[in-house]
């Protein structure tokens, strides 16, 4: 009896060590993979070959810093879990989506280099959309690279030259928007 008690009661520790390292790898707000999922799968790519059709997307808020001081830390958790519903509308059944920092989201998917105007395009439909179903304005930066373009890189490099461009993309969006980063910290 008492063995079996000890058995399912070892059991039970399994499984929940398993739960755990589970949700040690899930963001709780977004329900997406966090950093450490993020660079568990990132050394595992960079150990193999890049694949053809692969793509980074790196993704980055713009003004939530703004929101949380404007409007409450609710207002912008409300506009984090926008822009993952928005990722995962437009990108979810190409890739695999993360959370790796407050604002920050990474995407990495298969797809034609053809396709990203159309899937950038549905994703700021679904953010204009969003925005106006929420009464938030939820906006992003976004910048990707394409291996069939970058053949010699890794997915490393591949996530250094789609960070540029998203930080490119953030500066115009600001510098186009007339307000000043630099009253906002970073812009987030």
């Amino acid at each position: 009896m008492l063995g079996i008690s000890f058995l399912r009661l070892k059991m039970k520790l399994a499984e929940r060590i398993v739960k755990e390292h589970e949700n040690a790898e899930i963001d709780v707000l977004t329900g997406f993979p966090n950093r450490r999922a993020y660079i568990d799968d990132i050394t595992k790519l960079s150990e193999g070959q890049a694949r053809e059709g692969l793509i980074y997307l790196a993704i980055d808020m713009n003004e939530l810093k703004e929101v949380n001081d404007s409007r409450g830390h609710e207002a912008g958790d409300r506009l984090i879990i926008g822009a993952a519903e928005c990722i995962s509308r437009c990108f979810g059944s190409a890739g695999k989506m993360y959370r790796i920092g407050g604002d920050e989201f990474a995407v990495i998917v298969t797809a034609g280099s053809g396709e990203m105007d159309g899937l950038i395009e549905r994703y700021n439909r679904n953010m204009a959309a969003w925005s106006e179903q929420n009464g938030l304005a939820l906006t992003t930066a976004l910048g990707y690279a394409c291996w069939s373009e970058h053949p010699q890189a890794d997915i490393n490099e591949l996530a250094r030259i789609a960070d540029q461009k998203m930080y490119e993309a953030k500066a115009e969006y600001y510098r186009k928007s007339g307000r000043d980063r630099r009253r906002y910290g970073d812009g987030q």
